[in-house]
């Protein structure tokens, strides 16, 4: 997609809905002084593959496991990709209610993560001291665990340093209608080591996504994630994913399918080379529980 309407969309997405109308139940919480938070506007802290402005509420852990499975191109013999996947296994804790920590391990590289988010700002009705969006930071580093023989780089002289990857993102999102939240989160991904010599170590993305409430219970999402400096020689492709929610009590359950195999941003926009016209997409799903470790 060209830069200019990538750019053009997102100021659309977050300038152009200032008149957007809220729905009554907002509006009958909206007084002259006060501004009232609008309620969580997305069923976890992931949209599909990426990060939403959700936190993990104060001294909640939140268990993930994420499965992908083979394409599912794959055919028949590989049941359409069910006989293989790939899983990701990670835990983020509230250390306030704007503040949170993770750690997670991916069978994709081997990849071992780290991060901090936090949330600058909620969105809240329309009043003197109204906020018209929702902003979280994230920030992560990430290690490739694979060997160096695996990676296909033995017999040279290697340097730890070299295994890493670090990101850092804003992501902002505003609810526009009762029932679509839309969300833009520019990035910045740094690659300690890069394999061609023309490949940038930092790319540069702007994820878009959008999640439609479709019941009590119940989102459908979408999401893009464009590199805005991608090098010529690169045969990585745009991740483009759909994911559906369901929540049940302390769970939510995701169904997705995407492009991509990767679970984390480090893997996600670097290694996706899956394209949608040929059937290289993934079936997969995230499981999200909740537990409370903070006295009642």
């Amino acid at each position: 997609m060209n830069l200019k309407y990538i750019l053009l969309l997102s100021g659309f997405l977050f300038f152009g809905v200032a008149n957007a109308q809220d729905d009554d139940l907002l509006k009958s919480l909206e007084t002259d002084e006060t501004a009232v938070p609008i309620p969580a506007l997305f069923k976890c802290n992931r949209l599909v593959n990426g990060h939403t402005t959700e936190t993990t509420a104060k001294h909640h852990l939140d268990y993930k496991i994420h499965h992908r499975f083979g394409k599912v191109n794959e055919g028949p013999y590989q049941l359409f990709g069910l006989d293989k996947g790939s899983m990701f296994l990670g835990f983020e804790y509230g250390v306030t209610k704007d503040f949170s920590v993770g750690v997670s391990r991916s069978t994709q590289l081997k990849m071992y993560t780290a991060s901090l988010k936090y949330k600058l700002m909620s969105q809240t009705t329309k009043g003197k001291k109204s906020k018209p969006l929702s902003i979280a930071f994230l920030t992560n580093i990430g290690c490739n665990g694979l060997s160096w023989a695996d990676q296909g780089l033995a017999g040279r002289t290697n340097y730890f340093s070299s295994r890493l990857t670090y990101v850092n993102q804003l992501i902002i999102a505003r609810r526009v209608h009762p029932k679509l939240v839309l969300q833009v989160a520019p990035m910045v991904l740094h690659q300690n080591l890069v394999t061609a010599a023309d490949e940038p170590n930092d790319l540069f993305i702007l994820p878009v996504g959008v999640n439609i409430r479709t019941g009590r219970s119940s989102r459908l999402n979408f999401e893009y994630q464009p590199v805005l400096n991608r090098y010529k020689g690169s045969t990585a492709t745009t991740p483009f994913s759909i994911g559906y929610d369901i929540e049940t009590g302390g769970h939510v359950f995701q169904l997705i399918i995407s492009n991509s195999q990767g679970m984390v941003e480090n893997l996600t926009v670097p290694f996706t080379t899956g394209k949608w016209q040929k059937g290289d997409v993934y079936f997969g799903f995230n499981i999200l529980r909740f537990f409370s470790l903070g006295k009642h």
